[in-house]
């Protein structure tokens, strides 16, 4: 396929065959900001308080990423809702307002905010990947597909690239996903945090792939780009797993968690535990988890919550975060979690509903595959004993 020439995307088979991220089309998109930032020009006097506002709460986003801050999360929120009701006409409001409920896994509403800025200021290219990202969470792929060809077509680049990236990686395109991943981090900035979660991304990719060396590789750019990021240390544990070294794996996880506890960390460190023997640290990660539980009230981690708990055999309240989960985002993983949660119920009828829906796109996940492969497996004969 040539770099020129913007190939479309297609659903045909297993694959998506397109999201080629060819030169932009430029022309009505174009002339349309020109004369946009002619209007606003005459407006800057009054827009530079919402412009230092908006400006205010994507630097308090940004920094949620690395220094989670929930006292600072609700100013940003307070102020992003207020600004939307104060400037209902400004297309970055709406931005500001879509990339906050996206934070909070408000995905629907991440939608519709996008949407309006979308109207208000067209082809705007953070917008167009707000957009993508919230429509791969509600499980809308054709739609997302299309977004990102627009986004691509539009301006090709690093955030066009990520998301082409990660769509053909559902649609079980690995070797396509890593292409183009890896080109999104090699053009990418050198430094900084975005360049950092751009290798780690890739290196998952390796992984899937069982490429250990090069998924070191991209780890070890991921470091080097962004030393603190604090996901490093999850994607080294994965790594060493995949390496066959579950005890170390173990080792980074427990420090992940004191740095930063999250439910998905502390659930893979408790299944390690319990997988090892090393009893005392499983009950101390699976009380830290009930104590995220209690603290999830936004449904966060329900994810990997609801794993807990059917693994621990509470299998209603399990129930009750799967099904939530799905509500909310109604993915492919979401479906994953609730047929796995659901056959821990005895419920094979419902798990194998929702393992077949997980299944759709055929994603080259190999534990997800087994896992959903599992559910799917027919029931073996038993066989009369002879007389």
């Amino acid at each position: 396929m040539s770099e020129g020439g913007a190939a479309r995307v297609g659903h045909c088979g297993a694959h998506v065959r397109a999201l080629w991220l060819g030169k932009p089309t430029r022309g009505r998109a174009t002339w349309r900001r020109f004369a946009v930032s002619c209007l606003l020009a005459c407006a800057i006097p009054t827009a530079q308080a919402a412009d230092d506002l908006l400006r205010e709460v994507e630097s308090l986003l940004l920094t949620q990423r690395t220094r989670p801050d929930a006292a600072q999360f609700e100013r940003a929120k307070r102020i992003a809702a207020a600004e939307v009701k104060r400037i209902p006409g400004e297309a970055r409001a709406w931005t500001t307002l879509a990339w906050m409920r996206m934070i909070e896994h408000r995905f629907m509403e991440a939608l519709d905010a996008a949407k309006m800025a979308d109207r208000l200021a067209p082809d705007e290219s953070r917008t167009l990947a707000l957009m993508c990202d919230a429509l791969v969470e509600l499980g809308r792929y054709g739609e997302a597909v299309t977004t990102a060809q627009h986004l691509a077509d539009l301006e090709p680049g690093v955030p066009a690239w990520v998301r082409a990236a990660r769509l053909r990686f559902l649609h079980n395109d690995t070797d396509g996903a890593i292409q183009l991943m890896a080109r999104a981090a090699r053009t990418g900035n050198a430094r900084g945090e975005a360049a950092a979660w751009v290798w780690l991304e890739l290196a998952q990719l390796y992984l899937h792939t069982g490429e250990t060396v090069a998924a070191a590789q991209a780890i070890a750019a991921a470091q080097q780009a962004y030393p603190g990021l604090p996901a490093i240390l999850p994607a080294k544990a994965r790594l060493l797993l995949a390496q066959k070294n579950p005890r170390a794996a173990l080792d980074l996880y427990r420090q992940a968690i004191a740095i930063q506890p999250r439910a998905e960390e502390a659930l893979a460190a408790w299944r390690l535990a319990r997988q090892l023997g090393q009893d005392g640290a499983a009950t101390h990660l699976a009380a830290l988890l009930e104590g995220l539980a209690r603290l999830d009230t936004g449904g966060l981690s329900r994810r990997a919550l609801a794993e807990y708990f059917a693994d621990s055999g509470q299998t209603d309240r399990a129930l009750e975060l799967a099904r939530g989960e799905l509500a909310a985002r109604p993915d492919i993983y979401s479906h994953a979690t609730l047929a796995r949660v659901l056959q821990r119920a005895g419920n094979r009828a419902q798990a194998k509903s929702h393992a077949n829906a997980a299944l759709a796109l055929n994603t080259p996940d190999a534990q997800f595959q087994a896992d959903m492969r599992a559910i799917l497996a027919p029931l073996p004969t038993v066989q009369a004993a002879r007389p």
